[in-house]
């Protein structure tokens, strides 16, 4: 899901500056803005699992977060994999490969 999540974030971003930088900038720009985001999402979570506690949903701390840090780790790790693949895909596109 957060590969997924990751890759989906810089698509997003991509088709946002489809023409309006370098692509070695925007590499750079598309990795930064999936980890943030991604990042965002995982203090969210943290704040749902500090103030609500254990249950269903986004927001609070369920059977797929078990491992607590390690599993904020993993989800950022796997963001970071889905960010890399739009990065490396926008640099091949620019490159006419």
């Amino acid at each position: 899901m957060h590969f997924v999540a990751g890759f989906s974030i810089a698509l997003i971003g991509d088709r946002l500056l489809v023409e309006k930088i370098s692509s070695g900038k925007k590499f750079i720009l598309l990795f930064l803005f999936s980890l943030g985001i991604g990042a965002i999402g995982e203090i969210l979570e943290w704040l749902g699992y500090a103030v609500l506690g254990f249950g269903p949903g986004f927001f609070r701390y369920g059977i797929g977060d078990e491992g607590e840090w390690r599993n904020a780790i993993f989800d950022l790790v796997f963001n970071s994999f889905g960010a890399v693949i739009i990065c490396i895909w926008t640099l091949l596109r620019k490159r006419g490969t």
